[in-house]
């Protein structure tokens, strides 16, 4: 199996390079799905986060996505707890995904590459490198008015310099969709030998 974890800061990329390697027939695992559905779905991550932040006490509740932002916005404590309910059962779902996967090219999109270690298989990481004025404009064009979550999230992760040092490949991504289109075809080509 060649397993390829794609990483990078909020607004870097990530997604588009993704999607790139899914046209080239790769099986795309989409972390972002998968974690809001379990935040949605898992029991015990909805009991322990209305525990800890709503005062809820019925299973019943569902924390919504923009109530894990707003969460998550409030402090990086809050940010730090949020991953350690989700992460422990992100990682042990994903793991059982990867184990029976049938595929043998598989790429998952994960934003935060401190968390790697969780994965039990062997994988490549590509980290898709652009400078905060570009990541910043980009998430704005896309997500609107999020500034605040945009400014959070970049406070929060690893410096852009420890996603570079902890990456087997860079792609930067700080000009036009053409040159990063062609960045990517010289990276597939290199890990396919062609």
């Amino acid at each position: 199996m060649q397993l390829i974890i794609i990483s990078g800061q909020i607004g870097s990329g990530k997604t588009t390079i993704s999607q790139l390697f899914h046209h080239k027939g790769y099986e795309l695992i989409d972390s972002d799905s998968l974690a809001k559905k379990l935040i949605k779905g898992n029991k015990v991550i909805k009991n322990k986060i209305n525990e800890i932040f709503n005062n809820h006490s019925s299973d019943t509740i569902e924390p919504s996505t923009s109530d894990i932002k707003n969460i998550i916005c409030e402090s990086k404590k809050n940010k730090d707890i949020i991953n350690n309910i989700v992460h422990p059962i992100f990682y042990n779902t994903l793991n059982e995904i990867l184990d029976n996967h049938k595929k043998n090219k598989i790429v998952v999109e994960i934003p935060l590459i401190e968390t790697l270690p969780n994965i039990k298989k062997s994988f490549i990481t590509i980290v898709i490198d652009a400078d905060q004025s570009i990541r910043m404009k980009r998430y704005l064009d896309k997500k609107g008015n999020e500034l605040e979550f945009f400014t959070r999230m970049s406070e929060y992760q690893k410096s852009r310099e420890f996603y570079i040092n902890n990456a087997d490949y860079i792609i930067t991504n700080n000009d036009t969709i053409d040159n990063l289109k062609e960045r990517f075809n010289n990276l597939y080509k290199t890990l396919n030998d062609e």
